[in-house]
């Protein structure tokens, strides 16, 4: 079986992008075809690596409505489309619902091929809170405005997101709380598509801490869909604690303001994230906007 994945996040570090390099090494060690759509904001390149391709496609008109992170406003592209029919896939996996998402689902409707569906991000109060996040100053003291306009975000996000995901066979949620959480909303059968961790890399082996105070450490995006305000709050409240704070974002600078004694390590990966966890005594995972949270199962092992 020949699988097309159109993802707008995959070489960022991001839950998501995390997700779908962990399914690409999983289908390129056992042989599996796998091609892989996705966005670069510099240059269009085509890379193979054994049964894997990924497609990086340059926006024709991008939106960077995020650090990292585009949209193209003119999402059809021919040449995909052109490829499509060249190699005859069977399936189309379109795992977010950007610009690639409408590749993929157009990509789908012309070849009249199954198309499956992803749901990883609540995005309804993830738009809602960068919204009012992004007007907090227009609205000065008047809460009303300010949860009107949340209200109608999310009620629009909704609207987009069903009439998207109404074209799918099928929707694969990361968890079974997401699947609850969408099952009214979303009118495709939905199936858990489960994630996993490496114990060998993430373990309490690799602590190399010694004795000291209590070590509370966050891992993730600093912005503000986070709730980072909860890490400013316990850091205040808490002072016999270290904070570690492993990322980057726009938040990072007022986090650094409010939180003067954490210490901030930028974005880690592998062996030196690892070690991050394994010295820690707790683990801070404030966000409400999450479907499933890919540290929180780095952080358990």
């Amino acid at each position: 079986m020949r699988v097309a994945l159109f993802t707008d996040t995959y070489d960022e570090i991001s839950g998501v992008g995390h997700t779908f390099r962990l399914l690409a090494e999983h289908c390129r060690r056992r042989g599996l075809p796998l091609d892989i759509f996705t966005v670069s904001p510099e240059a269009s390149s085509v890379e193979e690596n054994g049964s894997v391709t990924i497609h990086r496609i340059k926006p024709r008109i991008p939106l960077n409505y995020y650090p990292g992170l585009y949209l193209d406003l003119v999402p059809l592209d021919d040449t995909v489309l052109a490829y499509g029919r060249e190699h005859r896939f069977d399936v189309i996996h379109v795992a977010t619902p950007g610009h690639m998402g409408i590749t993929g689902m157009y990509l789908a409707v012309k070849l009249a091929l199954p198309l499956i569906g992803s749901y990883h991000t609540e995005l309804p109060r993830y738009v809602s809170q960068r919204l009012v996040g992004h007007l907090d100053q227009s609205f000065e003291d008047d809460d009303e405005a300010r949860e009107y306009v949340a209200e109608v975000s999310a009620t629009l996000t909704w609207d987009y997101l069903t009439c998207f995901y109404d074209h799918c066979l099928k929707v694969l949620v990361p968890s079974q709380f997401t699947r609850t959480q969408v099952a009214e909303r979303l009118s495709p059968p939905l199936d858990i598509f489960p994630r996993g961790v490496d114990t060998t890399l993430f373990s309490p082996a690799r602590r190399g801490r010694g004795e000291g105070p209590p070590r509370l450490l966050y891992v993730g995006r600093l912005a503000v869909e986070k709730n980072l305000e909860w890490l400013v709050a316990f850091g205040r409240a808490h002072p016999e604690y270290e904070v570690v704070i492993v990322g980057d974002g726009p938040e990072r600078g007022r986090l650094e303001a409010a939180l003067p004694q954490a210490q901030f390590r930028g974005f880690l990966q592998g062996e030196e994230l690892a070690r991050e966890y394994a010295d820690a005594e707790v683990f801070a995972f404030p966000s409400q906007t999450e479907t499933f949270g890919n540290v929180v199962l780095e952080a358990q092992a």
